[in-house]
């Protein structure tokens, strides 16, 4: 969790895409993995619990005292001992899968959620660009005192009737530049 923003640069920058990408994989994997195996593993205890009470269990004989002298009264014990290791590897085993294939899920969703948000910062910004920026440039080149100075000749105003419908008909979206198309690939 400390490194998270690290995750989010190198999601950032081209070169690292993929560090990223197993870097999220990772995170959320082992975010699935501890509450899954506690689930598990409560369900399994409280199962072989169970197991221990009568006619499984009628002695208070040690585990290592049932395994060195077996007999018809430890046998519950033995059972229930090999029962318990079974579904704890089990439960070990289920997490760890699951986990797995939780953590690829959940990062192609945040992907899509880091893609959908970048949209929209992107898509936002372009849009006060061209209601604001763009909206002034546009009065700007409506302008008939600077329109007659352009028509007479006059430099600075050509440049800067020339510059403001430039910006008045930009669509002030970074995706679409150069330089947002080069780091988009």
């Amino acid at each position: 969790m400390i490194m998270s923003p690290l995750g989010y640069m190198a999601s950032v920058i081209p070169g690292l895409k993929g560090l990223s990408t197993k870097y999220w994989d990772t995170l959320l994997g082992q975010a699935y993995f501890a509450p899954l195996f506690m689930i598990l593993s409560l369900i399994t205890l409280t199962l072989t619990n169970g197991l221990l009470q009568p006619p499984l269990n009628n002695s208070s004989t040690s585990l290592a005292t049932a395994f060195l002298h077996p007999s018809i009264d430890t046998i519950g014990l033995i059972i229930n001992f090999f029962l318990l290791i079974g579904m704890m590897i089990a439960t070990l085993t289920i997490s760890k899968q699951y986990a797995t294939q939780g953590g690829i899920v959940s990062g192609k969703m945040v992907s899509a959620g880091t893609g959908l948000l970048g949209g929209a910062v992107f898509g936002g910004a372009a849009l006060a660009g061209r209601r604001f920026v763009g909206g002034y440039a546009s009065e700007v080149s409506k302008d008939k005192d600077l329109q007659k100075r352009a028509d007479a000749g006059e430099v600075g105003a050509r440049t800067k009737l020339w510059l403001a419908n430039k910006t008045a008909a930009g669509s002030f979206d970074f995706r679409r530049s150069a330089l947002g198309r080069k780091l988009r690939a």
